[in-house]
């Protein structure tokens, strides 16, 4: 089997047993916030630390939400981040919060 293959069977396979976004609390507030945001910071908080241009995709809690649910709808615990640049912060919180 490629090795491609493996990896999204893995990644379907964690896929199934998340909870709906709206369990996890990004509800209607959430949408709303997180819609401003990106309109006030359209790009990558990292990237441009990086010297980077980069368009955001999505707005990420600094703090993680099941680390502290009081931030969740904080602007100043809010950052703009392309795609990747959110993988590689996510993948970092596991390590760092586990």
């Amino acid at each position: 089997m490629p090795k491609s293959a493996i990896k999204y069977s893995q990644y379907r396979a964690k896929r199934e047993f998340r909870p709906q976004s709206r369990t996890r609390g990004y509800d209607r507030q959430w949408e709303l916030l997180a819609r401003s945001f990106r309109v006030e910071f359209p790009l990558c908080r990292m990237c441009l630390d990086a010297g980077v241009t980069r368009a955001a995709a999505l707005v990420d809690h600094i703090v993680p939400v099941v680390i502290d649910p009081s931030l969740r709808l904080e602007w100043s615990n809010l950052q703009s981040l392309c795609r990747l640049c959110h993988a590689k912060k996510t993948a970092e919180d596991a390590t760092k919060y586990a």
